[in-house]
Parts: C-alpha cells; sequence; structure tokens
C-alpha cells in the first residue's frame, strides 16, 4: 500500500479505503512517499513525522521513505532520522508520465533489492 504525501493529481488517496484496507488486518506493509508539495520543509517534515506515527501506532510496518521531486537534503535527513525510516530512493517529476519513463526514474532512483 502507498500512503502519499504528495499533492498531486496523479495519486488518488481515500481516507475511507486506507481505513477499511487496516480494520482487522495484520502485517500491512506501506510504503511512505514524501514530495514537496507543502507549501515549507517544516510542513514537508512534520507532516511525514506524524504520518509515520500514525501508521506505526496502528501495527503498519512502514518499509520506507520515498521521495519525489527535487532533492531536499536537510529535510530528508530529519524525517530519515527523527521518524526512523530508511531512505529508499527518489523519483524525479516526470513529465512526460509515461511507463518507459518511469521504469528509468526508477532504476536510476531505487535499488530493487529494497521491495524483495
Amino acid at each position: 500500500m502507498f500512503s502519499g504525501g504528495s499533492c498531486n493529481r496523479r495519486v488518488r488517496f481515500s481516507w475511507a479505503r486506507l481505513a477499511a484496507g487496516l480494520e482487522g488486518r495484520e502485517n500491512v506493509i506501506t510504503l511512505r512517499t514524501c514530495g514537496k508539495a507543502l507549501s515549507c520543509e517544516g510542513g514537508l517534515v512534520n507532516h511525514s513525522l506524524l504520518t509515520l506515527e500514525a501508521l506505526r501506532s496502528r501495527g503498519v510496518l512502514v518499509l520506507g521513505m520515498a521521495f519525489i521531486g527535487d532533492a531536499n537534503d536537510s529535510s530528508e535527513a530529519a524525517i530519515v532520522r527523527f521518524g526512523r525510516v530508511r531512505r529508499l530512493g527518489r523519483l524525479p517529476w516526470l513529465d512526460p508520465l509515461t511507463p518507459q519513463n518511469q521504469l528509468t526514474a526508477f532504476a536510476g532512483g531505487f535499488e530493487t533489492a529494497d521491495f524483495v
């Protein structure tokens, strides 16, 4: 399951589906995504840390954090350190968003072994 942190129109998120999907389940694993859609660095860090805490308090195993968009080393370091989460990699903004561009970007920004 993806827990989207980026408020772009390509990611559709439903709290009702999330709640229904987690109810009564064990061993749910999530990959948290984090983009620069929030208005300031502090908002990005705060939102990400609160989301990690909410997921963990419900017994959800967080696989790691995938960052989206331009690099922000200080924010990413804070999220990884204080959120006690593994940094999985980064996807740049893709334009156009095509399957081939996604495959190429994933291969360049992530280690496949982290997802196995």
